[in-house]
């Protein structure tokens, strides 16, 4: 009860990750095109939601960091509502990792299970979204 409290005050996070493989050089000519893709085509939306901010945490040469912190091939879409998408190919592996972070708010007379239950939904709208934006640039997918 506590907990289902907790949600209905700050809203239910759910989170999945999707890992690409993609082997030898050609697969890792593949990561870096998709990373550059979306660094000079990022999407507007996802998932049916606004994308209010991107967050590069590779520098631009000419501009320099603007997180603050230490430079590293990783983009974040901040998508309205509270929910994020997040891009980085791995440092060890030959594979692009996905993030998908989902808030959903719960209706004040919505049950948690009915809640929950949307929550999952939208989140697989936006994993799905993003994957076909991916595939749409010629990224990993």
């Amino acid at each position: 009860d506590r907990l289902e409290a907790i949600y209905r005050r700050y809203g239910l996070s759910l989170s999945a990750q999707r890992s690409v493989t993609a082997p030898g050089v050609e697969g890792m000519r593949a990561i870096t095109a998709t990373m550059d893709a979306f660094r000079v085509r990022p999407p507007e939306r996802l998932g049916g939601r606004t994308i209010e901010s991107v967050k590069d945490y590779q520098p631009d040469p000419r501009k320099g960091s603007s997180t603050g912190l230490p430079p590293s091939n990783v983009i974040a879409f901040e998508l309205a509502g509270g929910s994020r998408v997040t891009l980085r190919p791995s440092g060890t592996e030959p594979k692009i990792k996905y993030y998908f972070d989902h808030r959903e708010e719960l209706g004040p007379s919505e049950s948690y299970e009915a809640g929950t239950r949307r929550a999952q939904r939208n989140l697989d709208e936006l994993i799905e979204d993003f994957m076909q934006q991916t595939a749409s640039r010629g990224g990993v997918v």
